[in-house]
């Protein structure tokens, strides 16, 4: 699957500069900013959004008719997220920046019909990484024994920090394509407090990102698996090669105690 177009070069030169970007040259940067980020709180310190609870249908996600059960945050309007299936394993899947909650429909029904419970939170708001951190809380409170943190892309990457900052590790992290850093959560600045089992998986020609898993990889306590995929496609149609599918599913295998 190869992207083309316009939006598709906007989207790699975004997805570079949010990977890659050089690091600014010392004395460069201007003292109120530095001081305002040196006053800002610790990313580590983040905290779930608030608590998902049942919500009417919101018409404007389509796949909602599929089977899932549409929960939201209260005060929050477009703090949305989308539940389906039970079971002692639960999973968080975070979608890409580009994209919404019904990107991983398809994924969160099968994961469903296997006996998993599975939350999609909508990260198109503000604090995503809060609303990835009440995705895990969520769960654990339906009754999940052990979580599996999982994203694509932007969710990859808040895969990562949310594994960083909850109160119990995951059983496992799964992030696809994620690149290091972007905005406020760069994946090196909380890996080195991730000591849950770490899959990387990437396209060998996704941008820079093999680069950045590599140097993702570094930054853990505990070698992760690192998947480079044969491929140029970016985050969830990766899931579409054997390889990458087969990896992902041993996470959850795992989890459950079945692999």
């Amino acid at each position: 699957m190869r992207v083309r177009g316009v939006a598709a070069v906007a989207a790699v030169l975004l997805l570079t500069a949010c990977s890659s970007a050089p690091p600014q040259p010392p004395g460069t940067a201007d003292p109120a900013v530095a001081t305002a980020v040196t006053a800002s709180p610790s990313p580590l310190d983040a905290e779930p959004l608030g608590v998902y609870e049942p919500a009417e249908p919101a018409a404007h996600v389509p796949c909602l008719d599929e089977g899932f059960e549409h929960l939201a945050i209260a005060d929050e309007p477009r703090a949305s997220a989308l539940v389906a299936g039970e079971g002692d394993v639960g999973i968080v899947l975070g979608h890409q920046s580009d994209s919404f909650l019904c990107q991983w429909a398809p994924e969160a029904l099968r994961l469903a019909e296997r006996g998993y419970a599975v939350i999609v939170p909508n990260l198109q708001i503000d604090d995503a990484l809060g609303a990835m951190l009440a995705a895990e809380h969520h769960l654990r409170a339906a009754g999940a024994d052990e979580v599996v943190i999982a994203g694509a892309s932007l969710g990859g990457r808040l895969a990562i920090a949310a594994a960083a900052v909850v109160d119990e590790q995951p059983a496992g992290v799964i992030a696809l394509a994620a690149p290091a850093g972007c905005l406020r959560w760069d994946a090196r600045d909380f890996a080195p407090h991730v000591t849950a089992p770490v899959l990387l998986e990437v396209g060998s020609r996704d941008a820079d990102l093999p680069e950045r898993a590599t140097e993702i990889a570094a930054m853990l306590p505990a070698p992760p698996q690192l998947l480079e995929v044969d491929a140029d496609v970016h985050g969830v149609p990766q899931l579409e090669h054997a390889a990458a599918r087969e990896a992902f599913d041993a996470i959850l295998e795992r989890a459950a105690g079945t692999g």
